[in-house]
């Protein structure tokens, strides 16, 4: 079921407040408002991508989904939890503003990681591959991928730890 046969089309308006659409049984964002004035929350639905997902200026909440890439994602001004899906990489994800937390996904390298502003929880991916272009001050990790990534900063920016 899309967001407009269950609530008819409103893309072409502004959603002012927080909007919560979460456990609607929802496949799809389609006809969603086109901006949303406030904190978004879709979890715990059936939505297999970001495509059609409105401007967000606050935080957004799309976790326990069937979400498999961050292509279509809008900007995150705030915080933003993706976790709970079937994400497979960074690929298109935005800089993120807030905390970010994307963990229980399916990736498996740091490659194309956004900036990330706040604290970064990456918790029960099998990540294996990490890269000079990220660093994060804050970031929770299982605690053998957290040993893998200690060692690689070790040697790649010794600088940045503390």
């Amino acid at each position: 079921m899309t967001f407009k046969e269950l609530y008819g089309d409103k893309s072409n308006e502004v959603y002012n407040g927080n909007l919560n659409i979460s456990k609607k049984n929802l496949t799809s964002l389609e006809g969603i408002y086109k901006e949303i004035n406030g904190n978004f929350y879709c979890t715990y639905n059936k939505i297999t991508s970001f495509k059609h997902c409105p401007d967000i200026k606050g935080n957004f909440w799309s976790n326990n989904n069937q979400i498999t890439s961050f292509k279509h994602c809008p900007d995150i001004k705030g915080d933003f939890w993706c976790n709970n899906n079937k994400i497979t990489s960074f690929k298109h994800c935005p800089d993120i503003k807030g905390d970010f937390c994307c963990s229980y996904n399916k990736i498996t390298s740091f490659e194309q990681c956004p900036d990330i502003k706040g604290d970064f929880y990456c918790l029960g991916n099998n990540i294996t591959h990490f890269t000079n272009k990220v660093y994060f001050k804050n970031v929770k990790l299982d605690k053998d991928i957290k040993q893998k990534y200690i060692e690689y900063a070790e040697i790649n920016f010794p600088q940045y730890l503390i």
